[in-house]
């Protein structure tokens, strides 16, 4: 009798292109991971990411950097510090420094100035219990992070998960074939 449940070397071989797509779909899911619970704590403490359009801030946050925001209590604020806060008339978030606050009948107002700016915003801020400070900036990260909420990148990521999804076995006919023949040489 023949045992056919034996594995040969050719049925357990893995080829190196296949175990290297493993590896990069891995590490895909590990970072897509990382990504939503990242995601998910930014949401519940009110983070937000930023992408830098303008030189404004130069030279510590240049253009086409990311940055990210933690809701921070205003009271708390100090001239220096970088906030972001909606600009009158289009609600365009404004993000630069501190250059003077004070409080006028319970409300606080910060005058802003971007760093590359020759002058202070021509119009001091008014601001809430909270307001928006930037808690750190990556210099040039703001190209990657637009690319990633194109839709194509996010069509990319679904058709990786949805490929990672697909059950592989190595599969080899001629092991087949042999374990038919077998079988017929039992009969």
């Amino acid at each position: 009798m023949i045992d056919t449940t034996a594995s040969t070397p050719a049925s357990t071989s893995t080829s190196s292109s296949g175990k290297g797509w493993r590896v990069f779909l891995n590490t895909a899911a590990i970072i897509g991971a990382a990504a939503v619970v990242i995601a998910l704590f930014a949401a519940i403490i009110g983070a937000r990411v930023l992408i830098f359009s303008s030189g404004s801030m130069a030279p510590a946050i240049p253009e086409g950097s990311a940055a990210m925001t933690i809701p921070r209590d205003t009271d708390e604020l100090q001239v220096g510090d970088v906030i972001s806060v909606p600009r009158a008339g289009d609600g365009k978030l404004v993000t630069h420094r501190i250059v003077d606050l004070t409080v006028r009948d319970g409300l606080t107002l910060a005058t802003l100035k971007g760093d590359a700016n020759p002058a202070a915003d021509a119009a001091p801020y008014a601001l809430g219990a909270q307001t928006q400070t930037v808690a750190f900036a990556i210099p040039h990260a703001g190209g990657a992070l637009a690319v990633m909420k194109s839709p194509w990148f996010l069509g990319a990521v679904v058709a990786l998960v949805v490929l990672a999804a697909i059950p592989t076995r190595p599969h080899s006919r001629k092991n087949t074939e042999r374990t038919k023949t077998d079988h017929a040489g039992e009969a």
